[in-house]
């Protein structure tokens, strides 16, 4: 069986799985087509091409792979697909680490690439509006010119601190050290709608709460599990809000949440959904 991952090896996959009559499964990991909305470049010239490729070539699949629902739904809708792709979630493996209750500050996280479209600068901006007693770590990699950036953007802010980035391996335990997992996905595309980012699982096997954005598939599990704060928008104003709101007895109620979720969000269970996949294809 072969496995296309994401749209550029779709293609090949396909032909592959023709010439040696053996199923091929698609697996895509973002909305492809939407994948960088916010650029014009990208919209003019490269969404055509991704959906001439996906549509060629997905309908031929003996089976789809996404990681959220709303992807799986677009999918259907821009692809005609007869059957809805499998969704198979980026969720790490269940860590079995106790509840650090908050009893001083309140150090929220933000851990993962730093690039423009993450929200870690309207994140900056909003800490001098922050209550005392709030702290934010920036933990994460990008292109030197834009770090560079956004520690110019903090520079004097006692309040902000960026720690170096740390290996997958060690990405949980680390995370485990602070209080509130943050996230302020920036853009309106389908893509950034749909999105459920690996950090927000990895904030809840962790034991943080979390505060993210108002995005559906986030807001859907935030409300099912009961483990964080939404903020309305990513204007600096109506991130200190929510950040403001979250006091130690609310950040020690989401946690004893999110180590319950963790416990269902966790690759453990996921996985039986990726193993379902394979064996159909296979027959």
């Amino acid at each position: 069986m072969y496995v296309a991952n994401d749209w550029p090896v779709l293609p090949f996959a396909a032909r592959l799985a023709e010439e040696r009559d053996v199923p091929f499964v698609y697996d895509t990991h973002e909305f492809a087509a939407q994948e960088h909305a916010d650029r014009l470049k990208w919209r003019v010239l490269s969404a055509p091409y991704v959906r001439h490729i996906e549509a060629s070539f997905a309908q031929r699949a003996t089976r789809v792979m996404t990681v959220s629902d709303g992807i799986a739904d677009a999918l259907v809708e821009e692809l005609g697909l007869a059957r809805r792709p499998t969704v198979v979630r980026n969720i790490p493996a269940h860590r079995a680490l106790p509840v650090r209750e908050v009893t001083g500050e309140i150090e929220l996280l933000y851990h993962g690439v730093l690039a423009p479209d993450r929200g870690v600068e309207q994140l900056i901006r909003s800490v001098p509006l922050w209550r005392p007693g709030r702290r934010l770590v920036i933990r994460g990699i990008g292109p030197d010119e834009y770090v560079r950036k956004l520690k110019d953007l903090a520079a004097g802010n006692q309040s902000v601190r960026f720690d170096p980035p740390v290996l997958p391996k060690e990405l949980v335990d680390r995370a485990h050290e602070s209080d509130v997992g943050i996230h302020a996905g920036v853009g309106t595309s389908r893509q950034v709608r749909f999105s459920l980012p690996n950090k927000f699982f990895e904030y809840l096997c962790a034991g943080l709460a979390v505060c993210i954005s108002d995005l559906p598939e986030l807001r859907r599990l935030v409300d099912q599990y009961g483990v964080g704060a939404i903020f309305p928008s990513v204007a600096p104003e109506e991130l200190a809000a929510t950040v403001n709101s979250l006091n130690a007895e609310r950040v020690n109620a989401f946690k004893q949440s999110a180590v319950v979720a963790a416990q269902e969000l966790s690759w453990h269970k996921e996985r039986e959904r990726l193993l379902t996949v394979v064996a159909e294809a296979l027959g």
